[in-house]
């Protein structure tokens, strides 16, 4: 369906339009950059009209109220989560099986998938650690390096 602007589209109820507060203010702003007027049935709701401009303002009000609420309740459930012990994210990988799989790396005896199956461990993983192992051994200077500087 295409509609053009200056045309009216016409529902019967506004929740139709949107699966939550968020969707019905994004299509409805939308909508009126676009020309597209809207008007709901049940909430006698016109969007061409200052009554219809005020309620869609409204609606941007709940939405953010909805959002704040959503972060608010995620915020206290991860605080009430690291009060009783637990941890949130992906379980870390022991050292001692990250040290296997870079001494083994470091041999030079073993291919990446060998390394990878001894040690259960994901490629992005295991990458990730060799890179970080990489930029901590660049950023160290050698012993006694002054970068070519004299001490004089």
């Amino acid at each position: 369906m295409i509609i053009r602007p200056q045309e009216h589209v016409v529902v019967e109820n506004i929740s139709r339009l949107g699966r939550s507060t968020l969707d019905l203010l994004q299509l409805l702003q939308l909508s009126e950059e676009q020309g597209i007027v809207f008007v709901s049935q049940k909430e006698n709701m016109d969007t061409s009209t200052p009554t219809g401009k005020a309620m869609r303002q409204m609606l941007s009000v709940i939405s953010e109220l909805e959002r704040n609420l959503l972060a608010e309740r995620i915020r206290e459930g991860l605080r009430a989560s690291a009060k009783r012990g637990r941890r949130i994210g992906r379980p870390k990988i022991p050292r001692e099986r990250m040290s296997l799989a870079i001494r083994m790396h470091s041999s030079g005896e073993y291919t990446i998938n060998e390394i990878l199956e001894a040690t259960q461990m994901s490629q992005g993983t295991f990458y990730k650690e060799l890179n970080r192992r990489k930029l901590l051994a660049m950023e160290k200077p050698l012993k006694g390096d002054n970068y070519g500087l004299s001490n004089s």
